[in-house]
Order: C-alpha cells, then structure tokens, then sequence
C-alpha cells in the first residue's frame, strides 16, 4: 500500500521564481506544500550551522519562503 502524505497548508506565491527542471511559479497561483526544508551552512548535525535559506516543498517543486506566504 502507498504512503499518502497529506499537505501542511497553501501557499500563495507573491513573486515570480522557477525551478532548475523548468516549472515556472507565477504571482497570485496557490500550492499546496508538504514541508519546510532548511539549509545550513555545515551538515554536521541537526541545528549546528547558519542558517541559509529556507524552501517550501511542493508536488511541482522547491519554492523559497521570501517568495510565498501561507494562507
């Protein structure tokens, strides 16, 4: 049987941004997102290192968090 992971919330995009494979998020479209990824500087443990930025994560792709708002 399938694992089906249920979305945390939406997201609205409030500025234009795309993918590296191509996916283009416009102003004003909705998303469902599945979690909040972070990046640091170092991966040695789990909240060591600056943080960088921070993602959505979509069914369609990575959105940064600069770029979107949850409604």
């Amino acid at each position: 049987m399938p694992v089906i992971k249920k979305p945390l919330g939406t997201i609205r995009i409030t500025a234009r941004t795309r993918t590296p494979k191509g996916k283009i998020f416009s102003p004003g479209e909705e998303y469902q997102y599945y979690s909040i990824i972070e990046r640091r500087e170092c991966s040695c443990g789990e909240k060591k290192g600056k943080l960088m930025y921070r993602l959505y994560k979509t069914s369609y792709g990575l959105v940064p968090v600069t770029k979107a708002i949850i409604i």
